[in-house]
């Protein structure tokens, strides 16, 4: 029921009238349009139903939130979601899921770097086909309740392909903690992604600080080196981002990342962290 209007370059949209359910068919079961569409449909007039939808867990812990506020929701973690509008929302107590995305992050910070790290408070939940690529490369890993735990690997293996798809698969937020391990490991591998941009911006990244990559459309060949050298980078967005700093940890000599504010908008404290983990990082 919006009206999206494209002007300068801007997009405006407006609302005439209350949203109307209806039916959507996602090209690809984005995760984010999913979410994005169970936020409008939840007071939405009427009945939306998402065909072709993402089934990933924040799909579901979205949704469980949205339904202890009074929604109906309905198929959250299926591909196809029904949801009965209602006119208002309360307010419920509910506990957000870990942020796998930061998981994924500090156990590849641990990977390139050979170190041992258990992560706490989180959960493989999600996390699956990451963990199995860890596992692949030659890491020790354990999960346990609410723990993750890598063990130190100096001499990893790369498996062959890699590609990207959607959840239980590897998913394209992985992507950049994939690249930056993948860049250090014995052998080549062949990366794959459907959006084609977003693997460009990475290998971008990589390739910055040294690392053997060559990029074709949605297609990417990895070369292991040995070793990252300093670079100084400027990320377009969050997922080139994780990769240059992850490639600037490892990195023999000193890197500068500008436009920080991308990892600082999702990741709160990130100096603090790394520094407790050993990192010589400062914000300048």
């Amino acid at each position: 029921g919006a009206d999206i209007a494209v002007r300068g370059g801007k997009k405006t949209a407006t609302l005439a009238s209350p949203f109307c359910g209806c039916k959507i068919v996602l090209p690809v079961p984005c995760k984010t349009s999913t979410m994005c569409a169970m936020l409008l449909g939840a007071t939405a007039m009427g009945t939306t139903t998402i065909i072709n939808a993402a089934c990933d867990p924040e799909v579901e812990d979205l949704a469980e939130f949205l339904n202890g506020c009074g929604a109906s929701i309905y198929g959250a973690g299926e591909k196809k979601i029904v949801i009965d509008g209602v006119k208002t929302l309360g307010g419920c107590r509910h506990t957000v899921m870990p942020d796998i995305s930061f998981t994924a992050f500090l156990l590849a910070a641990a990977a390139i770097t050979g170190s041992k790290l258990a992560v706490e408070n989180t959960s493989a939940t999600g996390m699956e086909a990451f963990l199995n690529l860890l596992l692949t490369c030659g890491f020790v890993v354990k999960t346990a309740q609410n723990r993750i735990e890598i063990k130190q690997a100096k001499f990893f293996d790369s498996p062959k392909n890699v590609l990207t798809c959607t959840y239980p698969g590897l998913t394209p937020q992985m992507l950049p903690m994939a690249a930056a391990i993948l860049a250090k490991a014995n052998g080549v591998t062949v990366l794959c992604d459907d959006t084609p941009n977003n693997l460009s911006n990475i290998c971008a990244a990589v390739q910055a600080f040294g690392g053997d990559v060559s990029n074709c459309t949605g297609r990417a060949v990895v070369k292991g080196i040995k070793t990252f050298g300093g670079a100084e980078f400027c990320p377009k967005n969050l997922s080139d981002a994780q990769a240059a700093l992850l490639c600037a940890i490892a990195a023999d000599t000193q890197s500068t990342i500008e436009n920080a504010e991308i990892l600082e908008h999702i990741y709160e404290n990130l100096p603090g962290i790394l520094k407790k983990l050993g990192c010589k990082i400062r914000k300048i």
